[in-house]
């Protein structure tokens, strides 16, 4: 639920969102125009890891694509942030 995941993250400057779930990325134009727009020195917040990946492998080719452009990956629920320039637990 949307809702719920907004309340975990808190208020954000910007939000993407992708309301159908399905196997294939490409079909998820919030998570596109997330990578699209990113850039050095964002700081993006996800409610849990599970929001972002479908599993293991695509959640850190996400996370290593986001911090690559030089943003900051917080999961929230996992209170877990990853940066190209910190530690990362991935």
């Amino acid at each position: 639920m949307p809702g719920r995941q907004y309340e975990i993250i808190g208020w954000c400057d910007k939000t993407f969102e992708d309301k159908l779930s399905g196997k294939s990325r490409s079909n998820w134009a919030g998570l596109s125009k997330l990578i699209d727009y990113a850039r050095e020195g964002d700081h993006n917040r996800v409610a849990s890891m599970d929001r972002l990946g479908r599993d293991t492998r695509e959640l850190y080719s996400l996370v290593d694509t986001l911090t690559g452009k030089g943003c900051t990956v917080t999961f929230v629920s996992e209170n877990i942030a990853v940066s190209k320039n910190g530690s990362s637990p991935m």
